[in-house]
């Protein structure tokens, strides 16, 4: 099965969840953090190809939410092989980005932009949004 995510009215972390939620077979009750997400795709989505579009604004207006989401669907595309994951490139100021996908060469999830070191506080961040849900280890 082949999704579009359209994340062009996407700029925080609950219009993520939201737009999560209204354009995938997600479960209804699913909660909203990264690892529900994380818990919810892993049941769901062996034999996707999730296409994720109009990213940008979600990524500039939230960047850390953004890192946690894309890192999320990095490892959910690890663990299941029959999961592809493609960003799609866009037009912007005249440029067209390149078309990411991690369905090619699933090692480019850990590619430098993608690295959670301690200098973006990225492993010490919570999403604040856990509601009491445990969170998954590697």
């Amino acid at each position: 099965m082949h999704y579009i995510l359209d994340l062009s009215d996407v700029t925080e972390h609950d219009e993520l969840f939201d737009a999560l939620v209204e354009q995938l077979p997600l479960p209804a009750h699913m909660g909203s953090s990264m690892s529900a997400l994380y818990d919810a795709l892993s049941n769901v989505a062996d034999g996707w190809i999730l296409t994720i579009k109009n990213y940008h604004d979600f990524a500039e207006y939230d960047s850390k939410c953004f890192k946690k989401f894309r890192h999320t669907i990095m490892e959910v595309a690890v663990d299941l092989p029959d999961f592809e994951v493609r960003f799609d490139g866009a037009e912007e100021d005249g440029e067209v980005e390149e078309e990411i996908d991690y369905s090619a060469n699933r090692d480019t999830y850990n590619a430098p932009d993608d690295n959670y070191s301690d200098s973006d506080g990225y492993d010490s961040m919570s999403d604040g949004y856990d509601h009491g849900l445990e969170h998954y280890d590697d």
